[in-house]
């Protein structure tokens, strides 16, 4: 664009200390056009552009040309949106309210207590002007008062499990480990059930997937330090390397099989994310690593 070679010209005159010709020559541009003065582009409409927009601020461009129009200002329409533009006076765009699609169906009402609860959220403010929320929790059956969480951190969400643990006599039940596991397994089972919701093992379902996970588990980690502590001095012969990839392949397949249960219980959370929202995750942070890389169910694997 000729304003842009005009500038770079003034600019090589200035920097490299060389004559208005050689640097019209080098640019690319006529030598008058590096030395006409630009005129002030319009600044008296420019400010009663300013001064109306003021005033009417959700008046879009045509509405204040003929704000102008009244003062005596008249032009057309290109260089009144040209104007328009240039000062940045453009009104945001109001987004329609989102409404469900499709017919609502009735919710049923809560026979007995616990079934069904309902959250909302109030906020007020301390005397110094800072404000606070508060989490109310009621139970829908017998309308009583559960909880009332009170924080004055910023918004963000909360585990549900916090929710709960901080109602008055109602905490989470967790399913004790089944008779006739190993002290190791007992101990797997109440590491994971803890670090998940009380019900998310409440089905027989996954019960017994938890209980074949706790078994592998186990058994991987036996044949892990049984590896870790076979030398590599005493594989010498035919029969020790295949006793030793025998562990190898039975390591790996344990492995394998620790994944698929993880997964089909939805403890990783590759396995929690949806289409959706790792989409958008993966948007939010192109360069970082995946959703699911930083995986607090790792540990359960080793």
């Amino acid at each position: 664009m000729p304003i842009e070679r005009r500038e770079a010209a003034l600019r090589a005159m200035r920097d490299h200390d060389i004559s208005q010709r050689r640097a019209c020559r080098l640019v690319g541009v006529d030598p008058k056009t590096v030395r006409r003065e630009r005129p002030p582009d319009n600044p008296e409409i420019r400010k009663e552009m300013k001064a109306v927009a003021a005033k009417r601020r959700r008046f879009g461009y045509r509405r204040i040309g003929v704000m102008l129009e009244r003062k005596g200002i008249i032009m057309n329409h290109k260089k009144l949106y040209r104007l328009y533009t240039e000062e940045k006076l453009g009104v945001r765009r109001r987004r329609g309210r989102e409404r469900a699609r499709g017919s609502r169906t009735p919710m049923a009402d809560a026979l007995r207590p616990g079934e069904r609860w309902s959250l909302d959220f109030l906020s007020d403010t301390f005397g110094a002007s800072r404000r606070f929320r508060i989490l109310a929790v009621n139970d829908d059956c017998c309308r009583e008062n559960l909880c009332l969480m009170a924080d004055t951190g910023k918004r963000g969400p909360k585990p549900a499990h916090e929710v709960v643990r901080a109602l008055p006599g109602r905490e989470e039940r967790r399913p004790p480990p089944p008779e006739g596991m190993t002290e190791a397994q007992a101990n797997l089972w109440r590491a994971i059930t803890e670090t998940e919701p009380g019900n998310w093992f409440d089905s027989a379902a996954r019960q017994s997937l938890l209980r074949l996970y706790c078994e592998h588990a186990c058994f991987r980690a036996d044949l892990q330090r049984l590896i870790d502590r076979t030398p590599v001095e005493k594989i010498v012969d035919e029969d020790s390397a295949k006793s030793f990839e025998a562990m190898l392949r039975a390591r790996d397949r344990e492995m394998k099989q620790l994944v698929s249960l993880a997964t089909r219980m939805r403890l990783t959370n590759q396995s929690r994310y949806t289409p959706g929202a790792a989409g958008s995750a993966g948007k939010n942070n192109p360069t970082g690593p995946k959703p699911w890389e930083d995986d607090p169910s790792r540990e359960y694997f080793s």
